[in-house]
């Protein structure tokens, strides 16, 4: 395991003093599993000991969890109506069609809708991005759909909202806008008559059996946004979607960490992946925090990073 991500494993100066000067009382695991780890795979006993605790309990699961690999990605059409959003999706890129992305104004929804335009305009798509103010409110509004009908557009992508605008999009569907939902946060009694509502929370008839299949559900908005567009990048131009997955890898870090998210399952890939990304970005806004908090472009960079720097710098 010597090729474990080092961002994982550099604690601060205050989780080092913490760790010292704590009396540490460690649950007891399933001995038999912990010999198991501690013989395939050469961890010491304490190690071992600790992801039984946490769950992983096999080699393979190990592996995933200290060394997550971007082949360990999660087939995106696990989601509710993935297939339809990246058809709606997919139609309008190659239409032409002028896309609306609307985003919220937390770090969550500022790294989604960057992710969209981005993705969006780099398979060659008339898109434009809106971000609210918190003035404005949260989610999709009228007004939103006001600005979209303004510019021309025929479809509306939703980045980390949209789940609950039932009464915005029917109000877009009369001006003769489709809408994608992408969301993160928990539906309600009724889903809006979007053209599709990708969101890992649903329960309603329709995707419990797309749900029950997906296993992980506490994605944040970006990573949403990064599946959907994913999917979409499989569809349209299959050979940049290796180059895809690694490009934006930086921004659904930013969103996952920030909105607090667990650090398990298919967060851990985002988080240890994104902050080595993040430290080398080319995207200029990144590079404009890094100057901003004395960050030299390359220098190691942690989850506490973005937990006490770049997240309320965001949403302040």
């Amino acid at each position: 395991m010597s090729n474990r991500p080092e961002n994982l494993y550099v604690p601060s100066q205050h989780a080092r003093d913490t760790i010292t000067s704590t009396k540490w009382q460690i649950a007891t695991p399933d001995q038999a599993t912990v010999d198991k780890l501690v013989g395939a795979l050469g961890l010491s006993p304490i190690t071992a000991a600790l992801l039984v605790n946490r769950g992983v309990c096999t080699p393979d699961a190990v592996r995933s969890f200290l060394a997550p690999d971007l082949s360990d990605l999660s087939d995106p059409y696990r989601f509710p109506d993935m297939e339809a959003a990246v058809d709606r999706l997919a139609f309008a890129v190659e239409s032409k069609e002028k896309i609306f992305v609307h985003g919220d104004y937390d770090a969550d929804g500022v790294t989604s809708a960057a992710l969209c335009v981005r993705a969006l305009q780099s398979l060659g798509g008339d898109v434009s991005g809106y971000v609210p103010r918190r003035s404005d409110g949260y989610d999709l509004q009228k007004p939103g759909v006001d600005k979209a009908n303004a510019l021309g557009a025929k479809l509306i992508l939703t980045a980390d909202c949209g789940v609950q605008a039932v009464e915005p999009v029917a109000y877009a569907k009369k001006l003769g806008i489709d809408v994608v939902v992408t969301d993160h946060h928990r539906p309600g009694k009724v889903l809006p008559d979007a053209c599709a509502v990708v969101n890992p929370y649903r329960d309603d008839r329709a995707a419990i059996a797309r749900t029950s299949v997906l296993g992980f559900q506490d994605y944040v908005g970006v990573a949403v946004a990064f599946k959907t567009l994913d999917a979409l990048t499989g569809r349209i131009r299959p050979t940049a979607r290796a180059a895809f997955r690694k490009n934006f890898l930086d921004l659904v870090a930013l969103g996952t960490v920030q909105d607090m998210a667990p650090v398990i399952g298919e967060n851990r890939l985002f988080v240890t992946h994104g902050l080595t990304a993040l430290a080398s970005s080319q995207k200029k806004g990144i590079q404009t925090l890094l100057t901003h908090f004395g960050l030299d472009k390359g220098e190691t960079l942690l989850s506490e990073h973005i937990s006490f720097r770049f997240g309320p710098f965001l949403n302040s």
